[in-house]
């Protein structure tokens, strides 16, 4: 195989994951200081409730954008009108929630040994670049929490961009592709989005699939790893 140079990376659930604690995270750090963190156990339904929301959202988010190209301005909208009620139970504004997540509480983990990973990829001169569906503020304050930012050359977010399962996304990298189309590979967790993308802009593909689901699909990557310590073994 001929060497790879750019390697083009997902961060959420392939780099980092949620954590599954994290809307408590965010609803005890916003009741905390104000003093009503003790709502949380007198009306555990409350949270239960904003849970539901929030996922809501997280699934409501891909549909909405499907065809528009995303801004922040459009996502809190739609992230206020999906949690305002819910919120309502603690007496939570969907902005406080929204700020908390954003810019404050830490709700990730990193995935397994993907410093390692990316350290090994950078001694062998590969060129990182994050391609993320989601806000270049928010990834950026996560990449730099866990000290990850310094091996990636170019962060490029959704900003005023596609999704990528748009087709039209694949011009979010279009200058890398056009110089780089085998020289390049994309790894990710969804085959509807990165992986789907990859195989539109004829680049290689690597389905990061650590869960063992089936693929039900049409979309065929080139490679399907469980663990990221494979990446190694197929590029290097």
């Amino acid at each position: 195989m001929k060497k790879i140079s750019y390697i083009i990376w997902d961060l959420d659930n392939t780099v980092w994951r949620p954590r599954e604690d994290e809307v408590d995270i965010i609803i005890g750090s916003i009741l905390k200081p104000k003093g009503r963190e003790r709502l949380i156990h007198e009306f555990p339904i409350g949270l239960e409730n904003i849970k539901e929301q929030f996922y809501s959202f997280h699934k409501e988010f891909s549909e909405v954008f499907l065809e528009t190209k995303v801004t922040e301005k459009k996502i809190l909208k739609l992230f206020i009108e999906l949690t305002e009620v819910a919120l309502m139970h603690y007496d939570i504004l969907p902005i406080e929630f929204w700020e908390e997540w954003q810019t404050r509480s830490k709700t990730i983990d990193l995935n397994e040994k993907v410093t390692e990973v990316l350290e090994k990829l950078k001694r062998e001169n590969c060129r990182n670049i994050v391609l993320t569906d989601w806000i270049k503020s928010t990834q950026l304050r996560r990449l730099k929490e866990n000290d990850l930012l310094e091996y990636f050359e170019l962060v490029h977010a959704c900003d005023g961009q596609y999704l990528k399962s748009n087709p039209k996304a694949t011009k979010r990298i279009e200058g890398i592709i056009e110089v780089a189309r085998d020289n390049a590979v994309i790894i990710g967790d969804s085959l509807g989005s990165d992986i789907a993308f990859g195989n539109r802009a004829g680049i290689m593909t690597i389905w990061y699939n650590d869960k063992n689901k089936e693929n039900n699909t049409n979309i065929k990557p080139d490679y399907e790893i469980s663990s990221l310590q494979e990446i190694g073994g197929i590029l290097l």
